[in-house]
């Protein structure tokens, strides 16, 4: 690699003391990714870690099927630390609209050709506790370990 044409970077964040909730959320089912229209959501209550939990802490993992299909929300896990849900489901609602804008804006950049048939985008995200305000701290593609379906037509 030729180390003239590297570059460094620091990407700096603000941080949120007041989260009533935050998460991963993927703009396809990880399940089941032939399943484009559901969108797969791992969440936690405040700060508590969603990637690396605590020992015996367990996370929220939703799928959410959304319109024009019924929407349908179908939980895989309850987080250990509420007996509430994290996330309500206006909340939901709300990320999924974000979430698939993300995606159109990323598919239509890093997908234009359409030749990663299983293209999709991941993003971090918060709740803010005082206003209830959705915070999209960074997105970035997602990508399915070795995902090799043929002739899969389910995908829609």
């Amino acid at each position: 690699m030729d180390q003239s044409q590297i570059a460094m970077a620091v990407l700096v964040h603000e941080a949120f003391t007041n989260e009533s909730a935050n998460g991963v959320a993927v703009a396809r089912n990880i399940l089941d990714p032939t399943r484009a229209d559901q969108f797969y959501i791992n969440s936690q209550i405040g700060e508590a870690s969603v990637t690396n939990p605590a020992p015996s802490v367990i996370t929220e993992q939703l799928v959410y099927q959304w319109p024009p299909r019924s929407p349908n929300f179908r939980y895989q896990s309850n987080s250990s630390l509420t007996d509430e849900k994290v996330l309500s489901e206006q909340q939901v609602r709300t990320l999924a609209c974000s979430l698939d804008a993300i995606q159109t804006h990323f598919s239509n950049i890093l997908n234009a050709d359409n030749s990663k048939r299983w293209f999709t985008m991941e993003v971090e995200f918060k709740y803010l506790q005082s206003t209830d305000e959705l915070l999209i701290k960074q997105a970035r593609p997602y990508q399915f370990n070795q995902l090799n379906i043929k002739n899969d037509c389910r995908e829609f």
